[in-house]
């Protein structure tokens, strides 16, 4: 049974940002006033080009306990040409959001455009290595490709969210370390191409834990910020177990020394890799 109502079946819910019903403080998000404990795994669509098999995952999730279904969208897949945007068929977001809502999981939306995920280029579309401007800057050309795939993206998530559907957090970018200006107004633009196509539900970056996050503070800076851990790494199996009680300490000190606002968390948890 879905813990939402069906986009469907009733009228969206107009909610301004700042009337989220999403809320975070220094120890959690907050759904509807609520703790919400954030147990997530990931479900890559574009690994799954079967619709029929979506729901299936989002069920094997929820009963091993996770409540949130963390979704890379990978732009090159979804614009071979920069003619292109397509959402249709094994691309369907507004389908793969229906069978979260169903299965009653919520989804953190990470649509990129960059995304890394060890795939070609990172998710960017191949086509823009022809362009001029350099990507993830605030180039004009670059802008001007990636924005048709984002903002179609946006709109699909905005009628999804919370409490119309399962959406309660969208990323920005990925792992991004860049301090320059053309980044940080890269950055700007991404978070504005959400909101101006309906995003309401806090956005968040998830930063590499061997750099200070630039996202913490300043122009760019999104709602909530976390560190990626890997302490198995990518070094051949069986991999030194002892990583697994080192202190993560060095990553949360940055984020408390510039946000006291903001949970501490880690958006991505490395349990394995493939063999290097």
């Amino acid at each position: 049974m879905a813990l939402w109502s069906s986009v469907a079946s009733s009228p969206i819910q107009l909610v301004k940002r700042e009337s989220s019903p999403i809320t975070w403080d220094a120890y959690s998000i907050k759904i509807d006033g609520e703790r919400v404990f954030w147990r997530a795994g990931e479900m890559a669509p574009w690994r799954l080009p079967s619709p029929a098999l979506w729901k299936d995952v989002f069920e094997k999730m929820k009963s091993n306990g996770y409540n949130v279904a963390q979704m890379y969208f990978h732009w090159g897949y979804h614009s071979w040409s920069n003619q292109t945007v397509d959402f249709n068929g094994i691309r369907d977001i507004d389908e793969l959001m229906r069978m979260a809502n169903e299965t009653g999981i919520y989804v953190s939306a990470r649509p990129g455009p960059y995304i890394n995920a060890e795939t070609t280029s990172g998710g960017l579309a191949e086509w823009t290595r022809t362009l001029k401007g350099a990507a993830r800057t605030d180039a004009a050309d670059y802008t001007a490709a990636w924005k048709p795939y984002i903002e179609g993206v946006a709109k699909i998530l905005a009628k999804w969210q919370y409490p119309n559907g399962p959406v309660i957090a969208v990323q920005i970018e990925n792992e991004f370390g860049d301090t320059t200006t053309a980044a940080r107004n890269y950055m700007a633009l991404l978070e504005k191409a959400y909101t101006d196509n309906g995003i309401y539900v806090p956005n968040f970056h998830n930063a590499a834990s061997d750099y200070a996050s630039p996202w913490i503070s300043g122009k760019g800076a999104t709602d909530m910020i976390g560190y990626d851990f890997y302490p198995i790494g990518w070094g051949p199996c069986p991999a030194n177990p002892t990583v697994w009680t080192q202190p993560y300490s060095k990553p949360f000190a940055e984020i408390v020394k510039y946000r006291q606002d903001v949970p501490l968390w880690i958006p991505e948890l490395g349990a394995g890799a493939f063999d290097t």
